[in-house]
């Protein structure tokens, strides 16, 4: 079988081998050779299915790992029990429907997915692995009616889109949106579309109808928008008109301003010119113009613009685009594996020197490294690669960063990582980023940047929070289109909420902000600010307890029950950069657990003196972290402010964050102010 370019040439055809039954006929495919030599093998059972389908790379060797093969097993009535792709990750199919469709795939994690169907196959129900359940209606003629999408299933709150209307001839005639929202559609004798009615943006708006009319074959001719059919005495106004030639290819398009883009075809319907609007209202032949060349396959070969600059392409004879030369001259080229997968660029850096860069794949296709020029370079095996691994549904779990391993610098000299996890239904419920500054636990495990995600049921998602506890919740309308967005600092004490509005066909109508409000303006000092803490004594750092600040948490003790080297208070302080006067809240944070002081002392240097406030940081079970507020105090910017912790206590004090919220609205005193200290919510 040969394209028109290997005709031409009298280049390679593509090779196409059956097997044949026993009187001679043409049975099943098992072979392909492309024109490069690629081949692709298929295997077959004794009945005809196909059980095995093998890659050209699978085919051109057997020393690497693996074989490139995706695999197929059948029941005894043909019907697909298992697929294995080319990794070993098999999808399993089972409870087949009478209609021949199977009730439970099971992927290669063992999620199952479990669907059910009406007697002509039609589904009504999916449950996805967590047990959310879409519904779907039909009528007598099998048309979709009412679906139903679980939002928070275990609320009771779900998306429904109602049922839309038909004509005789099975046209949608009107469609309501989830939210209420309706459109109508009306349809002329040859079923073609005549007339959209949107929903008005108010109750009392002017009509929003878009109206199409067509030539006898049913080419658009002309669209007019909704402000052009509310003005009928000018027919041309808001209106696009389409021109065609005789064998029905668009010639020309002319939007509602008169601006008019035309278009030339040659013999085969390849568009070798465009014409912009520019050029359309001058008399030069030439200016305004695209022009575009094609190979024998229909391929653009060469691409000139107005200016008459030019970009060309070559391919080989598998139709691959194998070189680029840019309107500059600099020509990029490009090779492919056995699969056609693009394996090593080579782009022009300066005058004789290339950058190359290198592709490689697993079995299934998925790119798992990047090789960069550098690493192209070097002889070292593993630098400057970026590299990805994938889990068994094939979705990226984990990057690996380019380093270099003879660099002085520990931030570059070892690969860094990001990893991605995702729940049962295939929503990422955590990125997981490489520590800012290299921070490490008390083990020396790498104590790692990580936000987590919250969704819900149909996949909005609902909630996230990032490394320092900062939670951002979502809300959205029925059209899925997003109504808020809340960001709240970690223990809960200042918030900002932004709010989007909509009319009626989704289209933005208004957006709030409430900014920095009231009591909003916050410092936050974590035990990790190494410039802005001090401590003495033999601190140490732990991140067993979850919901810390930042990095970790640390702690100490005193000799009640807890021996230490010395009898002296040990202390540990947080600097406090304040950016204006004013009266600020001040929060501390630490994480409760049993063996915890239950008479912490922090001292408060405010403007004017010091506050001292136990702190009770023990729990009888369990452990939890906590945000206490101290009290509200007075502070003046540029002047020396601090907060400290001793583990003069009865057992062990823990130093985490401090924090100050600042009261916008107060006016600034040199005393503090003795307020109710209530416990804040525990930090996720």
């Amino acid at each position: 079988m040969k394209d028109a370019e290997a005709n031409a040439n009298d280049t390679a055809a593509t090779k196409l081998y059956y097997q044949t039954d026993l009187k001679g006929y043409v049975a099943d495919l098992t072979k392909k050779v492309t024109p490069e030599g690629r081949e692709y093998t298929f295997d077959y059972d004794a009945e005809g299915n196909l059980t095995a389908v093998t890659d050209p790379m699978g085919n051109a060797t057997t020393t690497v790992d693996g074989d490139y093969t995706t695999k197929y097993t059948y029941d005894n009535a043909g019907q697909l029990l298992t697929a294995t792709d080319a990794n070993g990750n098999k999808t399993s199919y089972s409870d087949y429907h009478p209609a021949g469709y199977p009730e439970t795939t099971t992927d290669p994690l063992g999620h199952d997915t479990t669907t059910a169907y009406d007697a002509r196959g039609n589904v009504l129900s999916i449950t996805d692995a967590k047990g959310k359940k879409s519904t779907y209606t039909y009528d007598v003629f099998g048309r979709p009616l009412e679906s139903q999408v679980p939002k928070d299933q275990d609320q009771g709150e779900f998306i429904t889109t109602p049922a839309p209307v038909y004509d005789k001839n099975d046209n949608v005639t009107e469609e309501t949106a989830s939210n209420g929202a309706v459109t109508t559609y009306s349809y002329d004798k040859a079923d073609q579309m005549a007339s959209t009615t949107e929903p008005e943006d108010t109750a009392d708006g002017p009509e929003r109808k878009t109206t199409y009319e067509y030539d006898l074959v049913g080419n658009l001719l002309k669209q007019t928008e909704p402000k052009g059919n509310l003005t009928p005495d000018n027919p041309e106004d808001f209106v696009t008109t389409y021109g065609y030639d005789k064998i029905y290819q668009m010639t020309s398009v002319t939007n509602a301003d008169g601006d008019k883009i035309t278009y030339e075809y040659d013999n085969v319907g390849n568009v070798v010119t465009v014409v912009d609007p520019k050029k359309n209202k001058t008399t030069d032949t030439t200016d305004y113009t695209t022009k575009i060349a094609y190979n024998l396959n229909h391929q653009v070969t060469k691409e000139t613009d107005a200016e008459g600059h030019s970009t060309q392409y070559q391919y080989d004879l598998d139709g691959n685009k194998t070189a680029v030369t840019d309107k500059e001259g600099h020509t990029t080229t490009v090779t492919y594996d056995e699969r056609g997968l693009v394996e090593e660029v080579k782009a022009p850096h300066k005058d004789g020197v290339d950058r190359v860069t290198q592709y490689a794949y697993d079995e299934v296709g998925n790119r798992t490294h990047v090789i960069t020029p550098r690493g192209v370079e070097t002889s070292t095996e593993g630098d400057y690669v970026h590299e990805t691994k994938y889990d068994a549904l094939n979705r990226v779990k984990e990057k690996i960063f380019p380093y270099d391993p003879a660099s002085s610098d520990s931030r570059y000299n070892q690969p860094h990582k990001m990893t991605y996890t995702y729940d049962e239904v295939g929503n990422r419920v955590q990125v997981s980023a490489p520590p800012s500054d290299g921070q490490t636990d008390p083990d020396g495990n790498a104590l790692r940047n990580e936000t987590t995600y919250e969704y819900f049921d149909n996949g909005w998602v609902q909630s996230s929070t990032d490394p320092w506890n900062i939670q951002t919740s979502y809300g959205y309308n029925e059209l899925g289109l997003q109504t808020s967005r809340t960001l709240t600092s970690a223990g809960g004490s200042n918030s900002r909420t932004m709010g989007w509005s909509y009319y009626p066909d989704g289209k933005r109508k208004a957006k709030s902000d409430d900014g920095v409000p009231v009591g909003k303006d916050v410092v936050l000092v974590d035990n990790s600010d190494t410039p802005n803490v001090e401590f003495s004594g033999d601190w140490k750092t732990s991140s067993n307890v979850d919901g810390h600040q930042g990095y970790s948490y640390q702690y100490d003790y005193q000799d009640s029950g807890y021996p230490d080297s010395d009898a002296d208070d040990h202390f540990f302080t947080w600097k406090l950069n304040i950016p204006k006067d004013g009266d600020y809240e001040v929060w501390v944070s630490y994480q409760k657990y049993k063996d915890r002081a239950t008479n912490a002392p922090y001292t408060v240097e405010y403007d004017g003196g010091t506050d001292t406030v136990e702190v009770n940081q023990n729990t009888a079970s369990g452990s939890e972290t906590e945000w206490k507020k101290l009290g509200t105090y007075a502070f003046q910017a540029g002047n020396t402010h601090q907060v400290t912790l001793t583990d003069d206590a009865d057992r062990i004090v823990v130093a985490d964050a401090v924090k100050l919220v600042r009261d916008n609205s107060g006016r600034r005193t040199t005393k503090p102010k003795t307020l109710p200290t209530p416990t804040m919510p525990t930090a996720t």
